[in-house]
């Protein structure tokens, strides 16, 4: 049986169906307390909205559904009965992904016609027909199959709509795109389905009109590139079973074959193009799914060629790194998107926007040092806020808590998980009751490697300089071992020390859209003096801005091109030498 099955609706049965659904969203923090969820309409105004633009549809299962009612098959599973805010995710918006975009097709190759058994879903039949066949290529050289069915009944026709077809299915991810062998295209209308085991998705011309054909791909490529290994995996129903509910009808009451496909356009949505949804579809979808988000960000790891639009407007952490966290007090850093001017860190224990860490406070700079974070190696969950475009955004992160042994001594100074000043530290510790011994081992190459410091026992200080240390911003691993009974320890992690600045705004690789730009980067402990050239000639290029040492960290150019050219800046910092690193804009 095919997966999916979606087909247009009339609109005005889409209308009350979706408005009939309501749906939560996350207010925009409070100086005072945090975000909280709340029933609101507007994520149910924003999708009727979307329908009315896009003659909204989904498929005969969710359309025949209640709105407002839990399956029993997605309710045993899962034990949610919050109703849905969206019926079909596919109408959400048409503009998620738009025509324009960049797409990785490359060409398109008729082969002639073979005869082919197909699946047509207007029948529900598998016959033999003889399809007009295409050979597709993408610029990473992956390729696939169209085969157009004889409805079409030329080639012009076939070949018109299979390379529709083509560059519509290079503007989705590849890691999407890469698991369909072969797009079978109808003419006329129907419900476009895929088929996992062969690879294989089906569309209809007439069914893809309204600009909604990259997001219907998006939908049918998820099934065949990430359900069979994904929706039995035990992580997925693990934040299947923790999200509020399912973001469609649709998915709920196909919770086992529909919630992946369901689910990934709207992450796409909200992590890389914000600006094309409203802010509280972007909060419906993230306070409904925010595990679900959370699965996605782990496995979904090559978006090629999606634009991150998401940077230009919403801040991200750059410290520190998705992953465990190295100690009980860590200093939260994060990026500053042009357009920002406000931030607000949320942490908590409780699972996504809790607060029992740090509660909601606005602050102005883009940094915050948290104490009293958990030792039990449980989770932290962190949400990170942004003003921006006089609208508050946000985006949802875990990080596995530090686990302590409490039987060795802890690390004071440096700060764990900090970035080093130089290239000496002296590490200190407390000196536990009953400790006699210590050892300190320093690596590059993982917990406990010691190709900076090994092995050498002490007993005469709780503390020990390190000399060698390296300043290329690299790992530095630090286990630190106790002899109390017996030698036990706790392993550490820090950043080296910076020798290049790294440019802060605008977000690196970002598309500039104003002549006047401000250049901001950090300022590396040491770094005496810094240059920036600008060019349009390629990296180094001086067409801009010439080589001209200045000794603050940023500087405000007003003669930067609009026309869409590539902008090259190369950032240079002088600490005993001069180094540089390279970026490019308008990419």
């Amino acid at each position: 049986m095919p997966l999916c099955n979606y087909k247009p609706f009339p609109l005005i049965l889409s209308f009350i169906l979706v408005t009939a659904c309501g749906g939560g969203e996350q207010s925009s923090p409070s100086s005072s307390n945090s975000s909280s969820s709340s029933s609101s309409s507007s994520s149910s105004s924003s999708s009727s909205s979307s329908s009315s633009s896009s003659s909204s549809s989904s498929s005969s299962s969710a359309s025949s559904s209640s709105s407002t009612s839990s399956s029993t098959s997605a309710s045993s599973s899962s034990g949610k009965v919050e109703p849905p805010p969206y019926n079909g995710t596919v109408f959400l918006d048409p503009d998620i992904i738009l025509a324009t975009d960049v797409t990785s097709f490359s060409s398109l190759e008729y082969t002639g016609t073979e005869n082919q058994s197909i699946y047509d879903g207007r029948d529900r039949k598998t016959t033999e027909q003889t399809v007009f066949t295409y050979r597709v290529v993408f610029d990473d050289q992956a390729t696939c199959e169209v085969w157009a069915a004889p409805d079409f009944n030329n080639e012009a026709n076939a070949r018109t709509f299979a390379t529709r077809a083509a560059e519509a299915l290079g503007r989705i991810p590849r890691q999407l795109r890469q698991g369909v062998q072969v797009m079978v295209a109808f003419n006329g209308d129907g419900r476009a389905n895929a088929d996992l085991n062969k690879k294989r998705i089906r569309i209809y011309k007439d069914g893809t009109n309204d600009n909604l054909l990259e997001e219907l791909l998006v939908h049918e490529a998820a099934h065949v590139s990430l359900d069979q290994e994904h929706r039995f995996n035990s992580d997925w129903l693990f934040a299947q079973s923790q999200d509020r509910t399912f973001i469609s009808t649709y998915a709920r009451d196909n919770y086992l074959r529909e919630d992946i496909a369901e689910s990934v356009l709207p992450y796409l949505a909200i992590r890389f193009h914000p600006t094309r949804i409203s802010a509280s579809m972007e909060q419906t979808i993230q306070s409904v799914n925010a595990h679900r988000i959370a699965f996605f960000d782990q496995i979904i790891t090559d978006v090629y060629p999606l634009t991150d639009e998401s940077a230009e407007i919403k801040a991200r952490f750059t410290q520190p790194t998705i992953g465990t966290l190295a100690a009980s007090e860590i200093n939260f850093e994060w990026s500053i998107p042009d357009s920002a001017t406000q931030y607000d860190l949320i942490l908590g224990t409780r699972g996504y926007g809790s607060d029992d860490i740090r509660d909601s406070n606005r602050i102005a700079n883009n940094n915050f040092n948290a104490f009293g974070l958990p030792d039990d190696g449980g989770s932290v969950y962190a949400r990170l806020w942004t003003y921006t475009n006089n609208e508050w955004r946000y985006d949802d992160y875990r990080f596995p808590a530090y686990s302590i042994n409490q039987e060795a001594a802890e690390i004071r100074s440096p700060v764990p998980g900090s970035t080093l000043a130089t290239s000496s530290a002296t590490f200190r510790w407390d000196w536990p009751t009953g400790a006699s011994e210590f050892n300190l081992e320093i690596g590059t190459q993982g917990a406990g490697s010691d190709d900076i410091r090994s092995s050498q026992v002490f007993s005469d200080s709780n503390s020990l300089t390190v000399n060698n240390l390296p300043e290329n911003e690299e790992n530095i691993y630090v286990r630190l071992w106790t002899n109390k009974n017996g030698w036990s320890y706790n392993d550490y992690q820090y950043k080296a020390s910076a020798t290049r600045a790294k440019l802060l705004s605008p977000i690196p690789n970002s598309k500039l859209q104003n002549k006047n730009v401000t250049f901001s980067w950090n300022k590396p402990f040491g770094a005496s003096s810094f240059d920036l050239l600008v060019g349009t000639n390629g990296p180094g290029s001086t067409n801009i801005r010439a080589t001209n040492v200045i000794g603050e960290n940023e500087l405000t150019l007003n003669n930067v091109p609009t026309d869409g050219r590539k902008i090259y800046v190369r950032l240079w910092t002088y600490k005993k030498q001069w180094l540089y690193i390279d970026y490019v804009f308008n990419d």
